[in-house]
């Protein structure tokens, strides 16, 4: 049944309805329990079991339930990509809980979201595409009505959903001052496919598909011309296809600032029903990638990371990034 809602609810426009009324929706909050040390840096951390979370040395607070993905940055306020039953939306939030619902009726399966060339960037990965918007302060209705959505198909639509031959699962994006980076994830376990980043120039016009050695993979980070990715079935962190890293987890999420990288991971779990109850985990490394700390986050797979008192150069928005407590 979800297959076949997500295969229809955008030519439908179900978002309409359906989208709408979940908008509306609100949840208490419920701080989660959480093993291990703390990174000695303050953390935005989106998960699939304990909602949106605010980490820092001194404790963890969770800002908002639900079920988030993508996370960033623009004009000092703060994005993320909430899913819900049927649908997504985007939050704007501050740290201290506030929020505000600025863009509903979504395909509930988008996964990072970021700041390009001012346009809001979603990877809308269960549609195959990239969606940007303008003038993100502005936005505040259905995605198809808000700031003039400009739709990206890297490989053309889907005919049979996630089903379609041309389905890559895109789900990361990174951009250089001539390039923009997509990290297709590929579904490796179904398809023997191993993961690709995808090359784009600045107006999303693919240049070239290159696989990397990585199955199922997710995030995309460039420095120097290396290519940084989480190769998440194998539980590693991989630089230009060697190893930096490795867990016995599933990795996803990343975080790069001078002083710290920060990766996220979750149990694996291959029993889809249970995966939001997996528990999560981030990792605190030093920028040679030697361990720092570690943190266990009670039935709450990471998604997404983003780093709040610092620049994090894994997020485009991240050139935002003011002085601590900003936002």
């Amino acid at each position: 049944m979800d297959d076949y809602y997500d295969r229809w609810q955008d030519w439908l426009r179900l978002g309409a309805i359906v989208g709408r009324m979940e908008a509306r929706s609100r949840q208490p909050t419920a701080d989660p329990e959480v093993m291990g040390d703390a990174p000695a840096a303050r953390l935005l951390v989106a998960t699939a079991g304990q909602g949106l979370l605010l980490v820092e040395p001194e404790g963890i607070k969770q800002l908002l339930p639900g079920k988030f993905y993508g996370l960033t940055k623009y004009r000092g306020q703060w994005y993320a990509f909430e899913k819900q039953r049927w649908h997504g939306r985007i939050v704007r939030f501050t740290l201290d809980g506030g929020w505000e619902v600025v863009m509903w009726g979504l395909s509930r399966g988008a996964h990072q979201i970021d700041i390009l060339d001012d346009r809001l960037a979603v990877v809308d990965t269960y549609e195959n595409r990239v969606l940007l918007f303008d003038d993100p302060a502005r936005l505040r209705n259905a995605w198809w009505r808000s700031c003039s959505p400009a739709i990206c198909y890297p490989d053309g639509g889907l005919r049979r959903g996630r089903k379609s031959h041309n389905y890559h699962h895109f789900n990361s994006i990174f951009a250089t001052e001539n390039r923009v980076y997509l990290l297709a994830h590929n579904e490796t376990l179904k398809t023997n496919r191993p993961s690709e980043v995808w090359l784009l120039d600045r107006s999303l016009a693919v240049v070239a598909a290159l696989p990397v050695d990585a199955s199922n993979a997710h995030n995309v980070y460039i420095e120097n011309e290396s290519l940084m990715y989480c190769a998440s079935m194998e539980g590693a962190l991989r630089r230009d296809g060697v190893d930096m890293f490795k867990t016995d987890c599933f990795t996803r999420g990343l975080s790069v600032s001078a002083d710290m990288i920060v990766v996220g991971g979750s149990d694996v779990s291959r029993d889809r029903t249970r995966r939001a109850r997996a528990d999560g985990h981030i990792w605190a490394l030093t920028p040679e990638l030697k361990p720092l700390a570690c943190m266990t986050i009670r039935n709450g797979p990471v998604q997404e990371i983003r780093r709040v008192d610092a620049r994090d150069e894994a997020m485009l928005g991240g050139s935002d990034i003011g002085i601590e407590g900003d936002g």
